[in-house]
């Protein structure tokens, strides 16, 4: 066990800058995704969504993945992939943004829109492959996964003990989440505009 802690050590160590800020980010990111995530369909019926009105809101994710999917692989092509990241990743910010404002849960389908978006534009799997070695790729892989993974099992505690201290399961409670999350997202983006190069 030790030797295999210390043979990941050594794959994290020789690795680009690039990607372990990207890893860096996952992680974190990961982590404060999970706080809304149970409370995310709980928040929607708050609004005033029906059964069927939330089943709605939740597939418009996939239609707007769907969506970009194609035209996104011609314009990672083309331009600058550190600027198409950045881009994706600054709009990954306004969506806990727009949840912790919305008035309706019409206004939350928005949200959910520019969460496929940002998600497919700003993923980092383009950088993870462009920047790890073939003898490390597979590994680093894992190892962006496994790291980002475990963050997400302490989660759902801290996030139940938040609205706990919050007052309950409330809209204005809900929105605090969101509220974190947003200030999250703006550090975070700050730490990978400052951090990433161009990618060769």
């Amino acid at each position: 066990m030790a030797a295999f802690i210390r043979e990941l050590g050594e794959v994290w160590s020789r690795q680009k800058r690039n990607w372990k800020t990207v890893v860096t980010r996952q992680i974190f990111n990961r982590f404060f995704n999970e706080l809304t995530l149970q409370y995310t369909n709980i928040y929607i019926t708050l609004l005033g969504a029906s059964p069927v009105q939330l089943g709605a809101v939740n597939s418009v994710m996939g239609f707007a993945q769907a969506l970009i999917s194609i035209p996104l692989g011609v314009i990672r092509d083309r331009f600058n992939i550190r600027k198409i990241y950045l881009f994706g990743v600054s709009i990954l910010i306004f969506v806990p943004l727009l949840y912790a404002m919305a008035p309706r849960w019409e206004v939350i389908g928005l949200a959910i829109m520019l969460s496929g978006f940002g998600m497919m534009v700003g993923s980092c799997v383009m950088i993870c492959d462009l920047s790890l070695p073939d003898r490390d790729r597979a590994t680093g892989r894992a190892l962006c996964e496994g790291t980002g993974a475990l963050p997400t099992v302490l989660a759902p505690t801290v996030a139940a003990v938040l609205i706990t201290v919050f007052g309950g399961i409330s809209v204005h409670s809900i929105r605090n989440l969101y509220g974190i999350q947003f200030a999250i997202r703006v550090i975070l983006f700050i730490y990978v505009y400052r951090r990433l190069t161009d990618i060769d």
